[in-house]
């Protein structure tokens, strides 16, 4: 992976608003604070909220976490995938990257989900899946950056996916992880293409 020569300020920063947010709810117990970070506040399928002009709720609910295991292992995967980012592209890339799929990925568990009610779900995980796929594309398919994404690291990735989608891992946010997955392989894809057309071109300038 990559070695970090300074702290990837936006990543920890992300960690760290995540767990005060976390800590703020008391690990999902007071629901009364909870209510305005979540999608909707009421037991419906419908987001009356949003639509009146609360578009906060789209993002909010992945800063959410439910146990200090959860906070814990989402903590560290979005140093782990989020860092490298951040030292590779940069906070504006990592930032856009975090709140396009952080949406997508919240919409997604609330509409396909089994969520009861639709809106108690939280967490960075959806988010964690869409840059795994985002530097997954980058290793594939962008050699500028000499990126080696360790197979190892591919394989563990999708099997915890798989795990729980087929209910050995319960109590998962499985369409949050997947549509996050595809959020991030298809930016992946277009970033990394688009990298490598730059530097094509500009070496033919240089000609």
């Amino acid at each position: 992976m990559i070695q970090f020569k300074a702290i990837p300020k936006l990543t920890v920063t992300l960690i760290a608003i995540s767990a005060l947010a976390t800590l703020w709810v008391k690990y999902g117990d007071a629901i009364h604070l909870m209510r305005p970070l979540l999608m909707t506040g009421f037991e419906t399928d419908t987001l009356p909220e949003i639509s009146n002009g609360q578009v906060w709720r789209l993002f909010t609910p992945i800063l959410l976490h439910f146990s200090i295991f959860h906070l814990a292992l989402n903590g560290a995967g979005m140093f782990l995938i989020g860092g490298p980012i951040e030292v590779l592209k940069g906070p504006v890339v990592l930032g856009v990257l975090v709140l396009v799929c952080g949406v997508v990925s919240n919409l997604a568990q609330f509409y396909l989900g089994a969520s009861t009610p639709p809106s108690l779900f939280g967490g960075l995980s959806g988010v964690i899946y869409a840059l795994f796929g985002y530097l997954w594309m980058h290793s594939v398919f962008n050699h500028t950056l000499n990126l080696n994404l360790p197979k190892q690291f591919v394989v563990i990735m999708l099997l915890w996916l798989v795990l729980c989608w087929i209910g050995v891992i319960p109590n998962v946010a499985n369409w949050a992880h997947t549509a996050g997955l595809i959020c991030g392989l298809i930016i992946g894809v277009l970033h990394a293409r688009l990298d490598v057309f730059r530097v094509a071109r500009s070496v033919r300038r240089k000609r």
